[in-house]
């Protein structure tokens, strides 16, 4: 019977040396057209950036687990601080009529409808 290696061994065997471990390429290429890819090829380090000039510094995951911009989700995070509490909670609302399996409430929908059909009587001179 073979002897167990131990923690410190498995540990180690575990682990890629610098070498081995693959590294983004380089921006020394970055005018080349064959280092643009989609985010999830910048961020599996096979593209070094994406169309938009998003290298792998400039993205991260968000908590869906969608590759989204840093920048942008940021500004998001912002603009979302600054709404009012009374649009803070209408979101929340609507998620939870969207998870229910429903639609959210579209705000003067009734009134735009009901005005609608009373113009569609009507013709127009000419």
């Amino acid at each position: 019977m073979a002897r167990r290696k131990s923690a410190s061994k498995r540990k180690a065997a575990g682990r890629r040396s610098a070498k081995a471990r693959k590294k983004c390429p380089s921006k020394s290429s970055f005018g080349h057209g064959n280092m643009v890819g989609s985010r999830a090829q910048v961020m599996n380090c096979s593209k070094h950036h994406t169309a938009g000039g998003l290298a792998k510094g400039a993205l991260k995951f968000n908590k869906f687990g969608a590759i989204v911009s840093k920048r942008a989700s940021a500004a998001g995070k912002r603009a979302y601080n600054r709404l009012s509490r009374k649009d803070k909670a209408k979101f929340k609302n609507n998620a939870k009529v969207v998870a229910r399996g429903g639609k959210p409430r579209k705000e003067r929908s009734r009134k735009r409808n009901s005005s609608r059909k009373r113009k569609s009587g009507r013709r127009r001179r000419r």
